[in-house]
């Protein structure tokens, strides 16, 4: 395996995608905003291409910032909630909405699904350890797209943006990443014509 800027692709953009109100995750466990911003920044290493991964370049794809200065405590938040993710189980029934056909591929042309449903690991990723240039590190393995991926595939709701909005001159870390991931999924949703949303303000209340 290479580590580092010479064996993987980089990251040019940061890509959301939207959480269904349809989803079960085993046990009745919920999703937080800093679980999104994980999920997010997996998504956009798949984008640009990457098969294998490292927790600064997943740090990388959620911040924007490729030479971070954080403490390991900020890596170590992101491994265990990234541990806990790829061993949840996800089901998303789209019975109501392929009932109503709403589904089209990419020449326009309507899908017919029905009774469908999305299953599978929020995150399917084996974990690779081991020596590497003498220096312990783990790595991620991504096994197949995330169900949500292929979800936000289907429905074509991938959002991307230029990896430098996220380079705001703030320290990262638990507070200000997903709130970094909250404003740019409130702005992509105003500037997507295919929604119904007139108000290009975003309240202080809703962002608290």
């Amino acid at each position: 395996l290479r580590v580092g800027g010479r064996g993987n692709k980089p990251v040019l953009t940061p890509v959301t995608l939207d959480l269904p109100d349809h989803m079960r995750i085993e046990g009745g466990g919920k999703l937080s905003t800093y679980d999104k911003s994980i999920i997010n920044g997996v998504t956009s290493l798949i984008e640009s291409g990457n098969a294998v991964f490292s927790i600064p370049m997943l740090y990388h794809a959620m911040t924007g910032r490729q030479n971070p200065t954080s403490d390991d405590t900020l890596y170590e938040e992101i491994t265990t909630k990234l541990e806990k993710m790829r061993r949840m189980m996800l089901t998303i029934d789209l019975s109501e909405e392929s009932e109503a056909q709403y589904f089209t591929n990419e020449q326009g042309e309507q899908i017919e699904l029905r009774d469908l449903q999305i299953e599978g690991y929020l995150l399917p990723l084996n974990k690779v350890s081991g020596l590497i240039n003498g220096k312990k590190a783990e790595l991620y393995q991504i096994i197949q797209h995330p169900p949500l991926y292929s979800y936000s595939k289907i429905r074509r709701q991938l959002a991307s943006v230029n990896i430098s909005l996220l380079g705001a001159p703030v320290n990262n870390n638990s507070t200000t990443i997903p709130l970094k991931t909250y404003l740019l999924q409130r702005i992509e949703l105003m500037k997507n014509q295919r929604n119904k949303i007139t108000q290009t303000k975003i309240l202080y209340e809703s962002v608290y």
